[in-house]
């Protein structure tokens, strides 16, 4: 009775719940690497490090925060898709190995009977 149990477990709801386990998989990463906030702030300086600037201030102050804040800007969003695209690769392949696993699943219980048959048949 065990036996019948967990075949149809492993063949039913065990298969559904390892699709559920990678879509909750998928989306702890994405919680983890914030991508929402990440293409939220995209352009945001970096740490928030901005050259502030009065009325009264002259020209060449005005032209040397500018140039502060475009580069503030410029490496806030190098780090800032870097880490996206760091964040998308091991999402792939969290996903290509996960899928891989869910297309395997219905063999791993057989695989004590085809190691002995091609064990066999190989000696």
């Amino acid at each position: 009775m065990l036996a019948v149990d967990m075949i149809i477990w492993w063949y039913g709801r065990g298969w559904i719940e390892r699709v559920g386990a990678l879509k909750d998989h998928l989306s702890n990463w994405a919680q983890y690497f914030s991508l929402g906030t990440l293409m939220l702030t995209l352009f945001q300086p970096w740490k928030q490090i901005v050259t502030a600037t009065d009325g009264h201030s002259s020209l060449a102050a005005r032209k040397n925060a500018l140039v502060d804040n475009l580069v503030s800007r410029f490496i806030g969003f190098f780090i800032r898709i870097s880490v996206f695209i760091f964040a998308l690769l091991a999402m792939v392949s969290i996903l290509l190995i996960n899928a891989a696993y869910i297309v395997i699943w219905p063999i791993i219980p057989l695989s004590p009977i085809l190691v002995i048959l091609f064990g066999v048949s190989v000696a």
